[in-house]
């Protein structure tokens, strides 16, 4: 049974099957419009998405690394070697990356702090691993920033760079919470 008050409720409730046609399907016109809008971003294409995940000179160089040790089945030994293996990914893949054709020194130098960065050359491959690669000389008020494969960038203090730099603090995807999570 019911509480009082309630019966009065549900006797004076608006019949749905009364209201106009273009009232009862307005739920489904606004869920239409919001797929059809979305939810601020327009479509995105392949070419904005390359250009977002390189968008400075770091997370460049850590692609292209990436993509070396994905072609070579290692990591390149040498500057040279990774020099090399950039130039023959051809100018419109490169383009699409927002590196410059031609001379690639600028790209080896971190727009942060204006001096060349360190490539850890010749680390071990391990295929979807978060290896740090790409690293600041000098960085900004005490910290520099650290490039890792898969595209993520950490700043740490000064006293920890050694570590980055001699690999331990390198994860496999087993070993990595935050790359779990991320897979949810």
């Amino acid at each position: 049974m019911a509480p009082e008050g309630w019966a009065s409720l549900i006797s004076n409730s608006v019949d749905p099957n009364r209201l106009p046609a273009w009232f009862r399907s307005a739920p489904i016109l606004v869920a239409a419009l919001a797929v059809l809008v979305g939810c601020g971003q327009g479509p995105r294409d392949a070419k904005s998405i390359i250009r977002e995940a390189n968008d400075v000179n770091g997370r460049r160089l850590v692609n292209l690394y990436g993509q070396y040790q994905a072609i070579h089945g290692h990591s390149p030994k040498t500057e040279q070697a990774f020099r090399k293996g950039i130039e023959a990914r051809g100018p419109s893949a490169l383009e699409e990356m927002g590196v410059p054709t031609g001379d690639l020194s600028p790209l080896f130098v971190s727009e942060r702090d204006g001096q060349p960065f360190e490539v850890r050359y010749a680390a071990p491959y391990m295929p979807g691993s978060r290896q740090a690669l790409v690293f600041e000389s000098r960085g900004l008020e005490g910290k520099r920033a650290v490039y890792f494969t898969g595209g993520t960038v950490v700043q740490v203090p000064e006293s920890e760079c050694a570590a980055y730099r001699s690999g331990s603090m390198d994860r496999l995807p087993a070993d990595d919470p935050a790359l779990h999570s991320q897979a949810r």
